[in-house]
């Protein structure tokens, strides 16, 4: 098990577990609430796929008494993940990734003009 970044991450009310294409991300309850509030409002066609893409797969989880949770095998299964696991903090959340997923994503943004061009439209 490995784990990089930093940051908070408050599961006191509660946690949240999602599927995606990086991995599973694991959140707070609070935080994926205001996310989809952001987004009650909208209703054209590009809003309702987002939601259906971020909150589809989304589920509640709970936390044992270490701290630990339980990733349902569909999710694992879904994700790669077997035995081993990369945890990745990201500012208020973390990912969970199958070891070579997260070694070949490295391996990916390690080369300078690949990374350039996953971020030129942040405008940083």
């Amino acid at each position: 098990n490995t784990a990089l970044g930093t940051g908070t991450l408050n599961m006191a009310t509660g946690t949240t577990l999602q599927s995606g294409a990086a991995g599973l991300t694991i959140g707070n309850v609070d935080a994926m609430h205001r996310l989809g509030y952001l987004y009650t409002h909208i209703t054209d066609s590009a809003a309702r796929l987002f939601q259906r893409q971020i909150f589809a797969g989304a589920l509640e989880a709970d936390l044992d008494r270490q701290g630990r949770v339980l990733v349902p095998a569909y999710l694992r299964e879904e994700t790669g993940l077997t035995t081993d696991a990369v945890v990745v903090g990201v500012r208020d959340h973390a990912e969970i990734w199958a070891p070579a997923r997260w070694a070949d994503y490295r391996r990916a943004m390690d080369d300078p003009g690949a990374f350039a061009e996953a971020i030129a439209g942040l405008g940083i």
